[in-house]
């Protein structure tokens, strides 16, 4: 669960739903581990997916995700336009609450919240992102 939510929670709330390749169209297996969704046989480019349907005064997102030795830096795009970069998701297994404050603009109805592996800590092993909740709010 997020951690220190103090705004009323009139919120809209999704889990990853679709997982491609870096050329943008190959889908590839969405896996399930350590309470998250996860890229599978995940490599550098490959982008995982959250559909939301907002109000369109949404400003922040809120993520749990999942740190480890297996782990590559991500980008946040939203509605296909970077919002932000570099978030290193390497580290001993540990459980992590984001706060974002978003950049980019989310509209009324659907939007798109894309994660997009980015290369990895130099220590890493791999390019694995872990995200097990998330929601937008205002």
């Amino acid at each position: 669960m997020i951690d220190n939510i103090t705004q009323p929670l009139i919120v809209t709330h999704t889990m990853p739903s679709r997982l491609y390749a870096s050329d943008g169209t190959t889908l590839k297996q969405l896996g399930f581990r350590y309470s998250g969704y996860q890229i599978v046989n995940n490599v550098d480019g490959d982008k995982m997916f959250a559909y939301f349907t907002c109000k369109g005064n949404e400003t922040k997102l809120y993520i749990r995700s999942f740190k480890d030795t297996n782990s590559g830096i991500w980008d946040l795009y939203v509605n296909n336009v970077l919002d932000s970069s570099g978030y290193d998701s390497y580290a001993a297994a540990v459980g992590v609450s984001l706060k974002i404050t978003l950049t980019q603009p989310i509209k009324k109805g659907l939007n798109i919240i894309e994660f997009r592996v980015n290369g990895k800590n130099a220590s890493s092993a791999g390019y694995k992102i872990t995200i097990s909740s998330m929601l937008v709010q205002w």
